[in-house]
């Protein structure tokens, strides 16, 4: 168990002595000031960092570097904020809570959470074996980073896309990665907060590799680990990856009902989650790896355009050329010359 730094020992002190002034699943920022009052000490000056509603990049980076990376403090108020960055947080022993979309997320060991920037969230860790750790990165570093590892070709993009982008109700993602400390991305994690520490020669660069590296491995070993905080109409035990990585598997021939049945839902209910979670519907969602696979057969000079129309579930020929045509603006015959591998 890592020891208590100095202010962390302040705090878990006016913690023992005055519970009712800072054990809180959240607080605002302007509370603050009762929370002094009633502590007998300003928390607010024990904190290495501003303890405002909205955290800025200049703030927490520093110059040249796209990654920030820090321990969370133990026993320190959790205020409400939003910031300019995207965030992920880990936890690498211990436990702690994330208060997101008004309701708290109870976060164990091996559990890491990405959280898109303006949305509000507050994190509260009470305990001397909480170790938490908190990666902040730059908006355009993430994107080049994180999008870039998920191919354009694959469902998940969507979902990915439609979690950090499309709404307030689903902006964050959380990964049950296990806490396995030998595993790859436990190691890489470290790796980045031991890089973070140093101040070698191309360190910055190492940073945005060892970031590259954690989203891969994140998205190869954990993609049906995903979750993420359940709007009102969700139900508890649905799993969207489910689906999506089934639809990734039998796009060619899957019909909605099908796959319904296949997870035990009403059709309806199917085709909401699929909505809620990506953004698409059922048909746009088949429509589009249908044509992705399409594309990445007809680089393969020696199949024949009829034999790939068929393998991607296409039974209506003249269908299939102006869904490809629409989609890549051109025809299959032309894509194959402009992409013959």
């Amino acid at each position: 168990m890592r020891e208590l730094s100095e202010i962390e020992a302040r705090l878990k002190s006016i913690y023992a002595i005055h519970p009712a002034g800072v054990d809180y699943t959240h607080i605002y920022a302007d509370q603050l000031p009762e929370i002094a009052e009633r502590a007998g000490v300003s928390v607010s000056t024990l904190a290495p960092h501003p303890l405002n509603d909205e955290l800025l990049e200049e703030e927490y980076f520093q110059r040249g570097d796209n990654v920030a990376v820090f321990r969370h403090i133990r026993y320190l108020p959790p205020v409400l904020h939003k910031h300019n960055f995207f965030e992920l947080i880990y936890v690498n022993r211990g436990k702690c809570g994330n208060y997101i979309d008004e309701k708290m997320i109870s976060m164990e060991q091996g559990d890491l959470c990405i959280i898109s920037p303006k949305h509000i969230h507050a994190l509260s860790a009470y305990s001397d074996d909480a170790d938490i750790w908190n990666i902040l990165i730059r908006i355009s570093t993430f994107e080049t980073t994180f999008f870039d590892v998920i191919s354009d070709k694959d469902v998940l993009s969507a979902f990915f896309m439609h979690c950090l982008y499309g709404g307030q109700d689903k902006s964050c993602l959380l990964f049950h990665t296990g806490g396995v400390e030998n595993g790859r991305l436990h190691y890489l994690l470290e790796a980045l907060m031991e890089e973070y520490g140093t101040k070698k020669k191309y360190r910055s660069r190492m940073l945005d590799s060892l970031l590259s590296m954690i989203f891969v491995t994140l998205l190869r070993e954990h993609e049906e680990d995903v979750a993420f905080p359940m709007g009102e109409k969700e139900r508890s035990g649905d799993n969207p990856m489910q689906l999506l990585s089934y639809i990734q598997r039998n796009f060619a021939f899957l019909t909605l009902q099908d796959l319904a049945a296949h997870f035990g839902y009403s059709v309806r209910h199917t085709a909401r989650m699929l909505k809620d979670s990506t953004g698409q519907n059922f048909g746009d969602i088949v429509r589009d790896l249908r044509l992705h696979k399409a594309a990445e057969l007809l680089s393969n000079p020696d199949l024949a355009i009829p034999d790939i129309i068929e393998t991607v579930g296409y039974s209506d020929v003249s269908a299939f050329y102006r869904a490809f045509k629409t989609y890549y603006g051109m025809n299959p015959a032309t894509y194959r010359r402009k992409h013959r591998s």
